[in-house]
């Protein structure tokens, strides 16, 4: 018994000092990491810098800016699920001071206002407040236009240049697609692809043949033309539109780290992933550590399977989807 006792206060002995170790260690890099953010007093617009950002901060935020009155407010709402986030019906502006609005899934979205009067200076003055002087860069930056409404090309450009030069993912998103003339369609497109350097491939296919999006740089820069509100127009129903694809690209796009944050942050957002129908499996044999299916059980492997068959309904799937997320993150 002696001999027992003894060995137990050693074992706790032993295990206190592991404990105070892994203390030791926590507060050394803790105080390695103020250490590295208090030097970093200036940044430039390399993409390690802007990844060295991204790191020291557990944010995730997704700048949303545009002319005025193209929907800014909407696209936001819709995508996030947030009935919360004011948006605007009436011909003013909503937003009219860029605003940062915290979703109840934790991501934090820069609304701008309508930037038709922006000069440069004011662009950049904008970067410098919102992102830079903050230490902090958006891991997505959406820009929304439409019919008949850019903004200064020269803003324009410097807008892009400084999100694509800093490792942002960037989705030139057209909304009100249905409304827009398909002669003007064909317009916008070619200055799209223009001012994101020239290239253009067709992805996300649709059962038509169709693609519903186009890649101008691979998991850096696409257009995606929505409608991300259903409405009535002289006595015709429009419907949503590729609200899906964009979710599917925001979320696969990414790189690793980010990707898996954004994921885990509307992990237990029903309401997203519903909206994403039976895409949602798909997206998750996107995700880099192996398929869906190599995570789930047998039976969970038969829902998977009748569900992208469509011979199961979707409610079905939301507690398999919720279980396969939890299982990508065990695994990474």
């Amino acid at each position: 018994l002696r001999v027992t006792a003894a060995q137990l206060i050693k074992k706790r002995r032993h295990g206190q000092g592991r404990e105070q170790q892994e203390l030791d260690w926590v507060k050394y890099l803790k105080d390695k990491l103020v250490q590295f953010h208090s030097k970093v007093s200036s940044y430039g617009t390399n993409v390690a810098t802007a990844r060295g950002i991204q790191k020291l901060s557990s944010e995730f935020e997704i700048l949303v800016f545009g002319p005025a009155r193209v929907g800014k407010s909407t696209l936001i709402k819709e995508v996030s699920g947030d009935e919360s986030i004011m948006t605007s019906a009436q011909m003013n502006a909503c937003t009219t001071t860029s605003e940062k609005y915290l979703d109840k899934f934790n991501i934090q979205w820069w609304d701008t206002p309508g930037f038709e009067n922006w000069s440069v200076d004011t662009a950049k003055t904008f970067f410098k407040q919102c992102f830079y002087d903050r230490k902090i860069l958006p891991k997505v930056a959406i820009f929304c236009r439409t019919a008949n409404s850019l903004g200064s090309n020269e803003v324009v450009k410097y807008m892009f240049n400084e999100i694509r030069k800093n490792g942002i993912l960037l989705l030139f998103v057209i909304t009100k697609w249905p409304f827009i003339p398909k002669s003007e369609q064909k317009d916008i497109l070619r200055e799209a692809i223009a001012l994101l350097g020239g290239r253009s491939v067709g992805v996300s296919r649709s059962s038509s043949g169709r693609f519903r999006a186009i890649e101008c740089e691979p998991k850096k820069a696409y257009i995606i033309p929505i409608n991300s509100k259903s409405d009535e127009v002289l006595g015709m129903r429009v419907s949503k539109m590729n609200m899906n694809t964009l979710r599917k690209i925001l979320i696969t796009k990414l790189d690793d780290e980010s990707q898996g944050k954004l994921v885990q942050l509307y992990k237990d957002n029903l309401d997203f992933w519903t909206k994403l129908g039976y895409g949602a499996i798909e997206i998750l044999d996107d995700l880099g550590t192996g398929t869906a299916r190599a995570m789930l059980s047998d039976e969970e492997t038969k829902i998977y399977t009748q569900v992208k068959n469509g011979e199961n309904p979707l409610q079905t799937a939301i507690p398999v989807l919720k279980i396969a997320i939890d299982k990508f993150f065990l695994r990474s």
